[in-house]
């Protein structure tokens, strides 16, 4: 009976153990987790923007030689210029259609044309002229030089009434006739210029030059009273003495340099080219008889001589460009030289006066504007009036 107990027992046992390993098994199925989903999401096509090269603007025909800060009787942009007629007034002419515009009746010793508008000065003030010949005094100021460059007006003040030459105090005005103010309230004469925010000028009251930053300060002289401004570039300073041997001198701006250039000489810039004409001085100090033709070479800092001229008088030099040197007689005719020419023959281009801007020959008659291309060597010829 005792053994039959323990039988039952053990069994019991066993039933009881197999029910709870049965339970588990089954609670281990009902937790267990669902199976996770993920959700693949196609990634979105970039479409590409085709990249568009931008066009290069359309240059013009012909270089622009910076006429437009100093002006002049010719006023050349892009292939249009304006023009001081000889009968008086002044005229816009097209050198593509070979016709002008009369603009205005008003008398002007200068023009200045940025494209847009022609500026002038007279007895009367400063105008701007529109292409239409619409007239706006920007000023009732009285000047005889004019510098115009980046919206600016710069010009001198006449203070001295009996004097034709430019004697007064430099003011700047925007080119609408706007803000205007003095700038150097000391007297100044004669040409100046603008370059890279210094202006140039020869005092009224010892004659020397100076260079000072726009609005007086910083003021330094370059060169003893008696000196003439030829203009300013990057790198240099030219100018002439007024007396004795009248002398042309480059001031270097990097080194402050002064360099004789010759005597009784002329200087044109032509471009990029710095053209000189001039009697050279020798080791004793005595000037050569002929007249040499000389480039400036401003990278180098070196004077380079091109040719020597046997027989051109009180002829004066007008141009250089190409081949070809221009030159400038008393009556005001024009001539020009082939540089490798060794006889130096003399071809007559234009009778009367002429006028040299922006690598051309201008010619202003009674009835008709010649223009002579000293790139193309052709010449376009304009009907006036």
């Amino acid at each position: 009976m005792r053994k039959l107990m323990l039988i039952l027992l053990s069994f019991l046992l066993s039933m009881s153990l197999w029910a709870c390993g049965h339970a588990e098994e089954v609670n281990e199925e009902k937790t267990q987790d669902p199976p996770l989903t993920v959700t693949v999401e196609p990634v979105p096509q970039v479409q590409e923007t085709p990249v568009q090269e931008e066009e290069e603007p359309e240059m013009p025909d012909h270089p622009a030689y910076g006429v437009l800060p100093q002006g002049g009787v010719v006023a050349p942009c892009g292939t249009q210029a304006a023009i001081v007629s000889q009968q008086g007034g002044i005229m816009l002419a097209d050198l593509t259609s070979a016709g002008y515009r009369f603009l205005s009746g008003d008398s002007a010793a200068k023009v200045y044309f940025d494209g847009e508008k022609v500026f002038y000065a007279n007895d009367d003030g400063i105008y701007a002229l529109d292409a239409d010949g619409q007239r706006n005094q920007l000023s009732d100021h009285l000047s005889y030089a004019l510098w115009i460059e980046g919206g600016k007006i710069y010009y001198i003040r006449q203070t001295d009434l009996s004097s034709e030459q430019p004697v007064g105090e430099l003011w700047c005005m925007d080119t609408d006739g706007s803000s205007a103010v003095i700038i150097l309230a000391s007297r100044i004469r004669g040409n100046f210029c603008i370059k890279d925010s210094w202006v140039y000028y020869i005092s009224a009251e010892d004659g020397a030059l100076y260079r000072s930053m726009l609005f007086g300060s910083q003021v330094t002289k370059l060169a003893d009273g008696g000196a003439e401004l030829c203009f300013v570039t990057d790198r240099g300073v030219y100018y002439k003495e007024q007396g004795g041997r009248q002398m042309l001198w480059r001031i270097d701006l990097r080194t402050g340099a002064n360099i004789a250039l010759g005597a009784y000489g002329e200087i044109v810039e032509a471009g990029d080219t710095i053209a000189i004409m001039a009697r050279r001085e020798q080791n004793n100090g005595s000037l050569e008889n002929l007249f040499t033709l000389m480039v400036f070479d401003e990278q180098a800092g070196e004077l380079n001589e091109l040719m020597h001229f046997e027989n051109i008088g009180t002829d004066s030099l007008a141009w250089l460009q190409g081949e070809y040197v221009y030159l400038t007689r008393e009556d005001g005719s024009v001539y020009r030289m082939m540089l490798t020419d060794a006889e130096q023959t003399k071809e007559t281009l234009f009778e009367g006066d002429i006028v040299f801007a922006d690598g051309r020959a201008w010619h202003i008659g009674a009835g008709a504007l010649e223009v002579y291309d000293c790139a193309t060597l052709e010449t376009i010829a304009i009907k006036l009036g």
